[in-house]
């Protein structure tokens, strides 16, 4: 799938703001990952584990935790996807 820039999808009101709406596209090829090593875990952003989910060695954090300011500072777990094996 070659790679669309972004498309408008119209506006959703989260009061006070009225913010657009993208419609997006993906691509399930992820290029750059170092070679693995074992013991070693790359931390990368979620849409880029689920991807290519047979790269065990991408994970993301997971369960994240805010300040006062909900400003995320840290995460509970880090996380994979499930793989189904019995295909």
């Amino acid at each position: 799938m070659a790679l669309q820039p972004d498309l408008a999808d119209g506006m959703v009101r989260v009061e006070p703001l009225v913010v657009p709406m993208k419609r997006t596209t993906a691509s399930r090829v992820v290029t750059g990952v170092p070679d693995r090593r074992p013991g070693v875990f790359l931390i990368v952003a979620r849409p880029v584990v689920e991807a290519p989910p047979e790269l065990d060695d991408l994970v993301y954090p997971h369960g994240t935790v805010g300040d006062a300011e909900g400003v995320v500072v840290g995460a509970r777990s880090l996380a994979r996807p499930a793989v189904d094996d019995s295909a």
